[in-house]
């Protein structure tokens, strides 16, 4: 073995460490990534639920109303009025910026 075939040895070595490394990153990346996904879907869930619940709860209150129980008046609350945005389905800019990683 001369010194060119060492030299070449050596940097194959080190291209193929750089190469290594690099996937590892990715793969880090990808994991992230999949992570922030996972979460906004645990958002998106629990938003669903809690549209599900404010709309059964104005069902209630519309039929209260409608049925004028005892003859009391039955105000519906403004903020029940107001949906529910779903961020799984319905994302903001800004929610995608986070599970967009800059690469």
């Amino acid at each position: 073995m001369n010194a060119s075939d060492a030299l070449e040895k050596k940097k194959t070595k080190v291209r193929n460490a750089a190469q290594e490394e690099l996937k590892k990153a990715k793969r880090q990346l990808t994991k992230a990534e999949s992570a922030k996904r996972e979460a906004l879907k645990r958002v998106g869930i629990a938003a669903r639920a809690a549209e599900r619940e404010r709309k059964k709860i104005l069902r209630d209150m519309e039929a209260q109303v409608k049925k004028q129980v005892l003859g009391i008046d039955t105000t519906i609350p403004p903020e029940l009025l107001i949906p529910i945005r779903d961020p799984q389905n319905e994302p903001t800019e800004n929610e995608l910026e986070a599970i967009r990683i800059k690469h």
